[in-house]
């Protein structure tokens, strides 16, 4: 199927065809993990992360206290694009600098530092690995533990984390009909999206499909299994997502708006 358009705000664009899988990751990253993360097998040295906005894209910002090979300390600061559940930052260190009113930001020099990836398994758990370009300096990786928590949030790992909703605002619903170009001319198919202040939603449902298992993929990743069942008035069958999830729904960890999604068969 290939979507018909929604006026003003046709965001999701869908199909019920043939399609590419793959693996979808476990959360997504998104402001709420903007914090304070260390290992606490070496608490005194640790990281902060920032989720930022750069020409219109999400990135990290990181800053890493830790020492040089002299064992001085060293500030290393990286950024990078965000993927999924991962991060890919690029790491550079300052020289020349002076304390107070002495600091003169013609005498400073920046220097390459390195890579770091940073990767989240949950809302408090990630690890790092890092690749320093400096031949005195190991590389290695380290587990992460989240230290504190933006004021009066919760991280849920789904991308309400990302919402711009607000108080007063409103919210943005969309539901958009699917065009049928596969082989059952009678099927219909039908996603909604909606996201509120405390919520974001994700559901697809079709209808009049042959009974049994079909795959929803959204850019070409399989986010979940549809189990098209018999009903009085024919077939149905749906999957739903949600962030922060609730039972009996799929945590809502990517963005299916602009998105190619698409049903076919398992």
């Amino acid at each position: 199927m290939t979507s018909r358009s929604l006026p003003r705000r046709a965001l999701l664009a869908l199909a019920l065809a043939g399609a590419l899988a793959g693996s979808a990751s476990a959360i997504t990253i998104t402001r709420e993990f903007s914090a304070s993360w260390y290992d606490p097998a070496h608490s005194g040295h640790g990281f902060n992360f920032e989720v930022i906005t750069a020409n219109a894209n999400k990135l990290m910002l990181g800053y890493w206290y830790t020492y040089d090979a002299q064992g001085n300390p060293s500030w290393v600061y990286a950024t990078g694009p965000i993927i999924g559940d991962q991060a890919q930052l690029t790491g550079y260190v300052t020289s020349g600098g002076a304390f107070g009113n002495n600091f003169n930001p013609a005498n400073v020099q920046i220097q390459p530092w390195g890579t770091l990836t940073v990767t989240f398994a949950s809302c408090t758990q990630g690890t790092v690995q890092f690749h320093p370009s400096n031949p005195a300096l190991a590389s290695g990786s380290m587990p992460i533990t989240r230290l504190t928590s933006l004021h009066n949030t919760t991280c849920t790992g789904g991308i309400s984390g990302d919402s711009q909703v607000t108080v007063g605002v409103g919210t943005g619903e969309i539901v958009q009909f699917m065009d049928n170009t596969g082989a059952a001319p009678a099927a219909k198919g039908t996603l909604r999206f909606s996201e509120q202040i405390d919520r974001s939603e994700f559901s697809a449902e079709a209808e009049d499909l042959p009974v049994g298992a079909y795959s929803l993929t959204v850019d070409g990743v399989e986010r979940g299994s549809i189990n098209v069942v018999a009903i009085a008035t024919g077939t149905s069958g749906a999957l739903e997502f949600r962030s922060p999830v609730e039972p009996g729904k799929l945590l809502l960890d990517f963005d299916p708006r602009g998105k190619l999604v698409q049903i076919h068969q398992a």
